[in-house]
């Protein structure tokens, strides 16, 4: 037999980043996130120019699906959503109103 190769989505390898919750939605809002795995993991808010304005040590939240409230103090605007564990990294954009 050849060999196949088989792309499984970063969703389905239980690691996800949804997005603020809602979305778009008023500053120091949540982050919607799910994990299977509890390892050490990092949640992100990169602005369009992919400048950190916001970052988290989320993995002492464990396994499950978590909301993480971003500070108040970030600016409305479009922001990419990154979180990483193990040299994984899923993103998601997402919108800070007023």
């Amino acid at each position: 037999m050849a060999e196949v190769w088989v792309d499984v989505p970063e969703a389905a390898q239980g690691l996800a980043v949804i997005g603020f919750r809602p979305n778009p939605a008023p500053t120091g809002a949540s982050v919607y996130s799910r994990c299977r795995i509890p390892l050490r993991r990092g949640l992100e808010v990169l602005d369009v120019a992919g400048r950190r304005v916001f970052s988290r040590e989320v993995g002492g939240l464990g396994a499950g699906q978590h909301l993480v409230r971003v500070d108040r103090a970030t600016p409305p605007g479009v922001y990419v959503l990154r979180l990483t564990q193990s040299g994984r990294a899923v993103t998601a954009k997402a919108t800070l109103t007023h």
